[in-house]
Parts: C-alpha cells; sequence; structure tokens
C-alpha cells in the first residue's frame, strides 16, 4: 500500500497531480518506470456508460458503480476488490488488484462482499523511476504506507482534497 500523498509545485507533464493521492501498484522492470492510480477523484459517470451492452448483462450488480479517474493513460482500467479473485494480486492485505469480475460479480450476488468493496478506475499515471524519486527528494509528494482500509472507500468518501486530508490524518 504505498501512496504518493500531495502533488505540490509539479511541473508538466504532471501539473494535474497537484493534491493527488496515488496508490502504486507495479513497477515495470523492463523500463524503468512504475504505475498507480489517483484515488480522489471520482468522474461523473457510472459503468453502465462505460459497459458495452454485453458488460452490462454479464456484471449487472456493477452498473450503478461509480467509474473513478485513475490517471491520464487510457483506454485501461484497474479493478482494486477489497475481495481476492482468480488472477487478482494483492497490492496490501485486504486489497487486490484485477481478477475476475466475473467472479466479484459473483461474490456480490451471494451477499459474500459488497459493491462498493469493488472500484473501477479509467486511465492510470506512470513515471519514470528516476522522474518519481526526483520528484520525492524534491518534496513534491509524501510517501507513506497505508492498510487496506483506508485506500479504498465509498465514492463519496473518495472524492477531493477530504479524501486525502482525511487519509494523511490517519497515517500520523
Amino acid at each position: 500500500g504505498t501512496i504518493l500523498i500531495g502533488g505540490k509545485g509539479l511541473a508538466a507533464p504532471y501539473k494535474f497531480l497537484e493534491g493527488a493521492t496515488v496508490l502504486l501498484l507495479a513497477v515495470c522492470h523492463h523500463q524503468p518506470s512504475i504505475f498507480g492510480v489517483v484515488l480522489n477523484h471520482m468522474m461523473n459517470e457510472s459503468m453502465d456508460g462505460a459497459f458495452c451492452p454485453s458488460s452490462r448483462a454479464k456484471y449487472p450488480n456493477f452498473v450503478n458503480s461509480t467509474v473513478r479517474y485513475g490517471g491520464p493513460n487510457a483506454p485501461h482500467w484497474t479493478v482494486l476488490a477489497r475481495a481476492s479473485s482468480p488472477g487478482a494480486h494483492a497490492v496490501v492485505p485486504g486489497l487486490f488488484a484485477g481478477g475476475s469480475l466475473l467472479d466479484l460479480n459473483r461474490q456480490v450476488a451471494r451477499g459474500q462482499t459488497v459493491r462498493d468493496s469493488v472500484a473501477f478506475y479509467s486511465g492510470y499515471v506512470a513515471w519514470q523511476l528516476a522522474d518519481l524519486k526526483k520528484q520525492i527528494e524534491n518534496g513534491d509528494w509524501l510517501v507513506a504506507q497505508a492498510p487496506a482500509s483506508l485506500l479504498l472507500k465509498t465514492p463519496s468518501a473518495s472524492n477531493g482534497t477530504q479524501f486525502t486530508a482525511a487519509l494523511t490524518a490517519a497515517l500520523k
């Protein structure tokens, strides 16, 4: 659960990340880069508009889920969930990235998990490792570790600076 908080004073092309909270998800070893998703920016869309008709029929429990802005690199979807599913990898104990959307839909239908414990991020943000290291050294980001309970909140509790302030306070 490594997160970046703040994004203060960033220059282009990262200026859009000012005030963001970013969950880092994976390092690409072929190119020295890292990617993650913005946690505190909801979009004014639901998955109903993102799903094609066959996906709407296949994943009915997620049709009304809020689309979250993961970053500008799109088209790409990242699913974070509190429940494990085949193919998912643990980000921290109790929070999983990727996996089987069909299995998660079934878990919601069976009452084994709730819809808001599955989040859909449109896009992602990425850095060359050297660029991110420089931003951290410049004090542009606060780097912290956070548990799953603080990382995946309902859409209303995840939007904007309030989420970042609550997260920062909880980590102190």
